[in-house]
């Protein structure tokens, strides 16, 4: 059976907290293992600061819908907007480990690390990014 939750934030940097805590809450929830939990909460705020940062206007507020929906093999996160193009797979792969990063660029080699798959789209006027990972991510 898969629990599931969607909630939309602001495109505003100040609602990463109320991200991070609904992210953890959820992923608590689903029994997610702490390491597996944390690593993925960290990926879910980079990939949003990384929407508003990219695909934003800061001019005009809109929304960002999150989903998480978990069974007991894998977590599938969706982020959706309806700001600019933009496709954080575009980005170049880094040499360097997440680890030896440091110039705030990581966010998307992390994610490539500990997804199982991971797809963009534009549709419908939409960006969405729909990412699949393991409950036991490592």
């Amino acid at each position: 059976m898969a629990d599931r939750i969607s909630f939309s934030i602001t495109n505003d940097l100040a609602e990463i907290p109320r991200l991070n805590d609904v992210v953890a809450v959820f992923l608590s929830r689903v029994w997610m293992p702490a390491r597996a939990a944390g690593i993925v909460d960290l990926a879910v705020e980079e990939l949003v600061t990384d929407f508003i940062k990219h695909s934003g206007d800061d001019d005009n507020a809109y929304q960002i819908q999150v989903s998480l929906c978990a069974n007991e093999d894998y977590l599938v996160v969706v982020i959706e907007d309806e700001g600019r193009p933009f496709d954080p797979l575009q980005a170049p792969e880094h040499d360097a480990s997440f680890e030896e990063r440091r110039d705030g660029k990581s966010g998307l080699d992390l994610i490539r690390s500990i997804a199982e798959s991971i797809d963009y789209h534009r549709l419908g006027g939409k960006n969405r990014l729909e990412i699949q990972i393991d409950m036991d991510v490592h």
